[in-house]
């Protein structure tokens, strides 16, 4: 249940912060520039309830089984926003390339964007504000997940072995792989954006055609051998 920032060169621990009431699964850092200033519908005496951050604050994401997205500031661990309304356990995050947005997957198989800084004041109705977009659900949990290197589109995939590529405007599922027959436990986009790497329980890495989700090649990385179980 803890987050923490450790300093690649010396592996010093910088930071633990313990916001999260359950497991962790995912971080993700947020761009430390164009932050959103709150729109007009301010609350009473012309404020709004969100605290007034500097524009170059280093700000980390992070989520988990309690389903909440929060939001602090890398530096001191302060405890800024719940993104979200929580809605599902996730279990993968990952920021947009270019936009301060990140996309996350999880128990209840719905991929969600959410906008990092929240625009509008927080009421008692618990609208889901920073929502930018939630896509078809998959037919089990969500695992992994990534955003294309231009942003235009996502790939999700998870239980049941199945992948998806959906276009971001406007949630179109563009294509389907079908083709693992397990469970997904990581994607990656190549940085030229024309394959997606696939990988899961059976131990194959799949390249799959960016555009079509078709298989291109499968290979096993390390030869893994199954025994059985001895008998006493």
């Amino acid at each position: 249940m803890f987050v923490r920032i450790v300093s690649v060169p010396d592996g010093k621990l910088l930071l633990k912060f313990d916001n999260h009431s359950d497991w962790i699964f995912a971080t993700a850092w947020a761009k430390t520039t164009d932050i959103p200033k709150m729109t007009a519908t301010a609350n009473k005496g012309g404020r709004t309830n969100r605290a007034a951050v500097p524009e170059d604050t280093q700000h980390l994401l992070s989520t988990g089984r309690d389903a909440a997205i929060k939001l602090v500031i890398s530096d001191s661990g302060s405890f800024v926003d719940d993104i979200n309304t929580h809605t599902s356990a996730y279990r993968a995050m990952v920021r947009h390339p270019n936009e301060n947005q990140v996309l996350v997957g999880g128990d209840d198989g719905v991929p969600r964007i959410y906008q990092v800084f929240r625009t509008k004041p927080r009421t008692m109705n618990q609208e889901d504000h920073n929502l930018i977009r939630a896509f078809d659900k998959l037919p089990g949990q969500i695992n992994a997940v990534a955003f294309s290197p231009d942003g235009k589109n996502i790939v999700v995939g998870g239980e049941g072995g199945e992948v998806r590529i959906y276009r971001v405007s406007d949630g179109m599922k563009l294509a389907t792989f079908n083709g693992t027959a397990e469970v997904v436990f990581t994607i990656a986009y190549r940085p030229d954006g024309k394959q997606i790497a696939v990988g899961g329980l059976d131990g194959k890495i799949r390249l799959l055609n960016a555009d079509s989700a078709s298989l291109i090649t499968a290979f096993e990385p390390v030869k893994v051998e199954k025994r059985a179980a001895a008998v006493h």
